[in-house]
């Protein structure tokens, strides 16, 4: 049992560590799974160790024990426990090694071709739309987003999800996790020159045969001058882009556009805002292993419950003789 605990506090100090520097890939690692073994092999011993305990409650001897201090329901509660506990070690190794997480962004009509690993099938997600559900003073209620989903040439499910609320499919789970607005700028000249590009916050749009350039600060859903360069509401209401020009490296002041207006950058040189469109955040994961740990959960409660129990048993047990 001491093995056990150092081995615990082993892989929870290196659990730690190791997320604060890989938190996707840590979990999937030769140290991890060795540490996950290791504990699994030694609680696995433990186990077994109770279990003989346990049935020694069923000679003559044992029943006359039961009888008078509860040492047969302390046992069985101590079976319990270390059963639990293995079950939820091999839910968590079943997982390090059958199970994926991956952060998936997408822009509204894209699709990703995700290789499910340890699986030959593809898959193919697209996001078809995203909206944002406002309450009467502007603020967000719910995010949501339509999604489709399909294994290889299998026929695409339709599904809308929101926070909180994935997508489960074929032991996939897709969840909405965050969105940013991306900018649709575009720059033309008089000479044919066109460009287009979608921008985020901080990102820089540069043209032909020109020093200037410019740097997207922000997108503002409802601006209002009092508010400086924050927004006064998520809901659309006054939507404007806060922007900086740059010539040979010095910013000009914050300056707010109007979404498809052109401006004169300089002579024969003009740009424009033209929308902004919505850049979703998704994650793809399967925990194949959490059954297992759910059910090893369970036990370690009902494991808990029967100590106490048997705790009290041992209180109010008569004295013989």
């Amino acid at each position: 049992m001491r093995l056990g605990l150092i081995l615990l506090g082993l892989l929870g100090a290196a659990s730690a560590i190791g997320s604060l520097f890989s938190l996707k890939y840590f979990f999937e690692t030769k140290a991890f799974r060795l540490l996950l073994l290791l504990l699994l092999a030694n609680m696995t011993l433990c186990a077994i160790g109770q279990l003989q305990g346990f049935l020694q409650g069923f000679t003559q001897k044992g029943r006359q024990q039961r009888e008078t201090n509860g040492v047969f329901l302390r046992k069985a509660a101590l079976l319990v426990l270390h059963t639990g506990i293995v079950i939820i070690l091999i839910g968590g190794l079943v997982n390090s090694l059958l199970g994926f997480r991956e952060q998936v962004p997408l822009l509204q009509g894209a699709t990703a071709d995700l290789k499910v690993e340890k699986s030959a099938v593809s898959c193919f997600l697209k996001l078809n739309d995203f909206w944002i559900e406002y309450n009467p003073d502007g603020s967000a209620a719910q995010f949501y987003a339509d999604i489709s989903l399909a294994f290889g040439s299998e026929k695409a499910i339709q599904e809308t999800i929101s926070i909180n609320h994935p997508l489960k499919y074929k032991g996939l789970k897709i969840y909405l996790m965050q969105y940013i607005h991306v900018i649709n700028v575009q720059g033309q000249a008089d000479s044919g020159w066109q460009k287009t590009e979608l921008l985020g916050d901080g990102e820089i749009f540069e043209f032909l045969d020109s020093a200037k350039t410019i740097e997207i600060v922000s997108y503002l859903p409802n601006y209002d001058q009092e508010y400086g360069n924050k927004t006064k509401t998520l809901r659309p209401d006054n939507p404007r882009v806060l922007y900086k020009i740059h010539q040979e490296g010095n910013p000009s002041k914050l300056m707010v556009a109007t979404l498809g207006e052109f401006f004169e950058l300089e002579p024969g040189i003009y740009y424009c805002f033209n929308d902004v469109q919505p850049y979703v955040g998704l994650i793809v994961k399967s925990d194949p292993g959490l059954p297992l740990a759910a059910l090893g959960g369970l036990m370690l409660m009902l494991g808990a419950i029967l100590s106490l129990y048997g705790r009290s048993e041992k209180k109010h047990v008569p004295e013989q003789g």
